[in-house]
C-alpha cells in the first residue's frame, strides 16, 4: 500500500504527515490529520505572507497524467509543517535523536486531494553525518532519489480522495531548493516557522517501489513559495 509507514522516505512521509499519522506514531491528541480541514491557511496562522506567488498553469488532469506538463508559478492555499522523529518501516525502533521536518500545502488551482511536499531528514543527503538545517540546496545525487534524500521535493495526486487507485506521486529530479529558515532547534525541538523557496523544479512520476514510471507523466515548477509555522510530533 502506498504512503504508510513501510514506505516513508520522500513524499511518503509528507503523505504520512496528512493522512497517516496515527499509524505511523500518532498525532498529539491521537487523532488523525485530516486533509480537508487540518492544514492552515491564509488566516495568518499558516502559508502564505505575501512571499507566496501567484498561480501558474491551472492543475488539471491532460493526457491522462493527473498535472500539466508544466505548473508554472505555484502558491500554497494552506499547509502544515512538522518536525518529527524519522517515521521508520513497522517493527524498527525509531532513534528521537535523528529528526524530520516535514511539510505538505495544498495548491492554489488544484485539487483539494493534491500536495506539494518539502522534507528535510538529519543524516541524509547533504545532511549525511549532520542536522538539517537551513541553506541553498540543488536537487542532484542522493536528493533525486525517495529512498536517499535530504532535501525531497514531491508531488501527490489523488490523496485522501477515498479510492487509493487515484493515488499518484512525482519526485524531483532537478532543481533548487533555498530554505531561508528550518526553525530554531533545541535538543529534539524546534521552534519558529519552515521557511524557503524552490525554482527549475523537474518532477517524474515514481510507482509503488520509487522507480520513475517507464513512459510516465512528469511537470515543471518554475517557483513556489512557503512560511509555515512548524510544530513538534513525536
Amino acid at each position: 500500500m502506498l504512503f504508510r509507514c513501510n514506505r516513508v522516505r520522500g513524499v511518503a512521509a509528507a503523505a504520512a504527515l496528512l493522512f497517516v499519522l496515527p499509524a505511523c506514531g500518532g498525532d498529539d491528541d491521537g487523532t488523525a490529520t485530516d486533509a480537508g480541514d487540518g492544514m492552515e491557511g491564509e488566516d495568518g496562522t499558516g502559508d502564505d505572507d505575501g512571499t507566496g506567488v501567484d498561480a501558474g498553469a491551472g492543475v488539471d488532469a491532460g493526457a491522462g497524467c493527473p498535472f500539466e506538463d508544466s505548473l508554472g508559478t505555484v502558491s500554497l492555499t494552506s499547509s502544515e509543517a512538522q518536525h518529527r522523529t524519522q517515521p521508520l518501516p513497522e517493527g524498527e525502533e525509531p532513534d528521537p535523536s535523528f529528526r524530520a521536518l516535514l511539510l505538505a500545502g495544498a495548491m492554489e488551482g488544484g485539487s483539494e486531494n493534491d500536495f506539494l511536499t518539502i522534507e528535510l531528514w538529519d543524516d541524509f543527503g547533504p545532511f549525511a553525518d549532520s542536522q538539517l538545517a537551513a541553506g541553498e540546496f540543488s536537487i542532484e545525487g542522493d536528493d533525486t532519489s525517495p529512498d536517499d534524500c535530504g532535501v525531497c521535493v514531491g508531488l501527490l495526486a489523488g490523496f485522501g480522495d477515498g479510492d487509493e487507485t487515484n493515488d499518484r506521486r512525482y519526485f524531483a529530479s532537478a532543481g533548487t531548493v533555498v530554505v531561508d529558515s528550518a526553525g530554531t532547534r533545541a535538543a529534539n525541538e524546534i521552534t519558529g516557522s519552515f521557511t524557503g523557496r524552490l525554482s527549475g523544479v523537474t518532477l517524474t512520476e515514481l510507482d509503488e517501489s520509487g522507480a520513475p514510471v517507464e513512459g510516465g507523466c512528469s511537470t515543471t515548477i518554475e517557483e513556489a513559495a512557503w512560511d509555515t509555522p512548524i510544530e513538534n510530533g513525536d
